[in-house]
């Protein structure tokens, strides 16, 4: 995303699971192919691309799962919560702090907006750092200061809730990750 000019939309055409399908002439199966997809399309859009990219899926027959659908039916509630026509995002992935839990971090942003999808590492049943529901909170620089809508979204299932939090030089968010990931949308209130 660092190398597409600045205001000019990128969309990944080619992700998905390319090789193991050439190799074995077949896809995942499909609940891993839903995952997969659904991951796929929240790192796309939340570091800056535009929309969900475009999966091509390999499956025979070569058509989206219901889970894709369903996946592609809950982004789109999501993506109702910016402004897109003034959202003059840059990648944000590596400016995002984030304490409390670990996990994978997209972003993109301006100065008045920003979309974040966190993705939860190591949640096996046996690790201390993968507990859910453990507080944490993430810091989003380079907005300007004043009081911004933050919402909080389910991917899986969608909205969860909102607040409202007022920022100085950099925003600090305390959040609660109670599923194994999370995208939040930011716009100025």
């Amino acid at each position: 995303m660092e190398a597409v000019p600045q205001g000019r939309p990128c969309l990944d055409s080619e992700h998905g699971p390319i090789s193991y399908f050439r190799k074995h002439k077949n896809g995942l199966k499909e609940p891993m192919d839903d995952l997969y997809f659904l991951h796929m399309q929240w790192a796309h859009l939340a570091s800056g691309g535009a929309g969900g990219g475009m999966r091509w899926p390999y499956r025979h027959p070569h058509t989206l799962t219901h889970g894709m659908r369903k996946a592609q039916r809950n982004m789109v509630g999501f993506l109702r919560l910016i402004d897109w026509r003034n959202f003059q995002r840059e990648n944000l992935n590596d400016k995002i702090i984030i304490e409390g839990i670990t996990a994978h971090v997209f972003a993109c942003g301006d100065d008045d907006q920003a979309v974040i999808w966190l993705l939860k590492t190591n949640i096996s049943k046996h690790s201390k750092q993968s507990k859910l529901g453990s507080e944490s909170s993430i810091i989003i620089p380079g907005l300007r200061p004043g009081n911004y809508k933050v919402a909080f979204w389910d991917i899986e299932r969608g909205f969860m809730n909102e607040k409202l939090i007022m920022s100085d030089a950099n925003l600090l968010i305390n959040l609660e990750l109670c599923t194994t990931n999370m995208a939040i949308a930011i716009r100025k209130a």
